[in-house]
């Protein structure tokens, strides 16, 4: 079983090797990645029409002003901490902020992360990337085929989190 293994490994590792436009045909092909959706048979642009019915028209209740006297409201213990304990196997948002990068380089970041953190906080302005998500189909039951079929699963920022 082993040696199999090891056979086949060494296959692949070759056929990406000479031939890698081929290689990665052949693996989209078999895990079926086209435009449609990769869990389903829908096209994807059905799922977006079905999902961002939700988005349109919400009214967004105006906040009460900040207080701008508070000069700080985290400080650069809190933030590292929280940087430190990042889940690297989460993926990335839409703004690409991979976690591994603030997982480990928290020591360098920590202060400019800090005042960002609290000039958002300060001046109520937030980054509109940090209000966007990835929204992925999840099946609901076996054979789904209609869009009612399907949950969305949300990927927000990494670091809005």
């Amino acid at each position: 079983m082993r040696e199999a293994r090891k056979l086949y490994t060494q296959k692949v590792e070759s056929r990406f090797q000479s031939k890698p436009a081929e290689a990665w045909s052949g693996l989209k092909s078999v895990l079926r990645m086209n435009d449609s959706c990769s869990r389903c048979n829908l096209p994807a642009n059905d799922l977006n029409v079905f999902y961002n019915r939700f988005s349109k028209d919400i009214d967004v209740p105006i906040l009460p002003p900040v207080d701008t006297s508070v000069n700080e409201f985290f400080d650069h213990h809190t933030v590292r901490r929280s940087l430190k304990s990042v889940n690297c196997r989460k993926s990335s948002g839409l703004d690409g902020i991979s976690p591994k990068l603030l997982k480990f380089c928290a020591d360098s970041i920590v202060q400019t992360v800090t005042q960002l953190f609290n000039a958002s906080l300060q001046y109520g302005i937030f980054l509109d990337i940090w209000k966007q998500a990835r929204n992925t189909p999840l099946r609901k039951c076996k054979g789904a085929s209609d869009v009612k079929d399907f949950n969305p699963c949300s990927i927000t920022s990494i670091v809005r989190t």
